[in-house]
């Protein structure tokens, strides 16, 4: 089974980046990006 790892990146107003998160999923849906949102 493939899975794809999904990290969402933040760039603060001095150029320093921050992951603020990591995610691994078997497929790209609207509810999957619903969860990713809801806990950022």
């Amino acid at each position: 089974m493939t899975k794809a790892a999904y990290m969402v990146v933040g760039i603060d107003l001095d150029g320093y980046k921050d992951v603020l998160g990591m995610w691994i999923g078997e497929h790209e849906s609207a509810k999957f990006w619903l969860t990713v949102l809801t806990e950022l």
